[in-house]
């Protein structure tokens, strides 16, 4: 559907039912503040243009300019103050409630103070142009003189009816702003999540795809070695290979189900501490020798959450062995410290190219492991890199 105005428009004048407020502003107030100025005055004919243009055309165009809206609104008002305008309170309702809605919805704090305080000032300067206003501008007539009213009956009625009224206005106002920014919140929170759910499924989908991939390209390098002086091996190792590419395969399938409408993430159970002697198989189904010492510390009666985070920080260890051991061997340590689990892990570091740039399974592993507090430190000795991952769990 076409718009009735281009957006350019409508960033200066908001959407197109705003027309309403100098129409209606024409029709309701210019009129009757046309008729008590004094034509044969030069300064009540310019207070009385600027207020037939100013008025009508800050109110519309306030979602431009919102403060410079409000400042020529008080300006405009508070030379009306000095003219026959100052008695057409009823007049004026309109324009001033809408301008004190305007302040609560958009104004900064700071300046909040000073409008209100500007117009709160300004009312009770206008009952007081109304009944002593001719002292000062001769021949004039503001509305009140000759009337018996008690200048202190007015100035409290302004008190007690026209202050309430304008704070409800600026109430409505702020209320306004409140919505506005609990849906910019929630937007917020929305794009919040949606990074946290993407980060998740990339650090996921690492540890899924480099810890498989490795697994596949030492194995089909051993097949390529043994297909001509053992047909068997090359054979087995080919099978295995098939076998981890579909459990990849499954396990991508599962992570990527939470993308869509209609599967769960229920219906994949996620991997724990009893699946870690599962990965461990499979590295030295690749050929890697591993020496495990501790297996019988693994959290097997944590939450899920906890072991699975162990889980990936195991498969995240082990696929760093496969890829980077100098000799295809290694090292791997669990102990329970009564309050969670370390993690400790050598192997032959094998010497990395000047081009070598770090992958983001550390980055990911260290995500992991803070979400409980944990740690990683790494360093590298005498030839051999060390790692070491502490995973509370209180």
């Amino acid at each position: 559907m076409k718009k009735l105005w281009p957006d350019a428009v409508r960033a200066w004048v908001g959407p197109p039912w705003r027309i309403i407020i100098p129409l209606f502003f024409w029709i309701s107030a210019f009129p009757y503040a046309s008729d008590v100025m004094d034509r044969n005055s030069f300064y009540h004919k310019g207070v009385l243009v600027l207020y037939g243009t100013v008025v009508p055309l800050a109110l519309w165009l306030h979602p431009k300019s919102k403060e410079k809206a409000i400042g020529a609104l008080a300006i405009v008002f508070t030379l009306c103050l000095f003219t026959p305008l100052a008695a057409l309170s009823n007049v004026h309702a309109f324009p001033l409630a809408y301008c004190v809605f305007l302040i609560g919805a958009h104004s900064p704090k700071r300046m909040r103070r000073v409008w209100i305080v500007w117009i709160g000032v300004g009312t009770l300067f206008s009952v007081w142009a109304q009944h002593f206003g001719n002292l000062i501008f001769s021949d004039i007539d503001f509305g009140l003189e000759g009337a018996q009213i008690d200048p202190l009956v007015s100035l409290a009625s302004v008190v007690i009816i026209a202050w309430p009224v304008m704070g409800f206005f600026f109430l409505l106002g702020t209320n306004d702003r409140k919505k506005r920014e609990d849906q910019q919140l929630l937007v917020e929170r929305a794009e919040m999540a949606g990074a946290v759910e993407r980060n998740r499924i990339a650090r996921e989908m690492h540890d899924i795809v480099a810890h498989n991939l490795a697994g596949v390209i030492a194995l089909a390098d051993g097949a390529r070695f043994a297909a001509a002086k053992n047909p068997a091996a090359a054979t087995e190792a080919l099978e295995t290979i098939a076998s981890t590419s579909r459990d990849s395969l499954k396990q991508m399938r599962g992570l990527l189900s939470v993308l869509r409408d209609g599967d769960s993430r229920a219906d994949t159970k996620a991997p724990g501490a009893s699946d870690i002697a599962g990965l461990i198989s499979e590295a030295r189904r690749t050929g890697f020798d591993i020496t495990v010492h501790g297996l019988e510390d693994l959290p097997t009666e944590s939450d899920e959450l906890y072991q699975f985070t162990v889980y990936r920080v195991v498969q995240e260890i082990l696929t760093n062995m496969i890829k980077h051991s100098r000799d295809k061997r290694g090292v791997l340590r669990f102990r329970s410290t009564g309050s969670g689990l370390v993690l400790s892990a050598n192997n032959p570091a094998a010497r990395m190219p000047d081009t070598h740039k770090p992958g983001y399974g550390l980055i990911g592993m260290s995500e992991r492991v803070k979400a409980y507090g944990g740690s990683v430190a790494t360093r590298t000795e005498d030839g051999h890199f060390f790692i070491t991952v502490e995973v509370p769990n209180d």
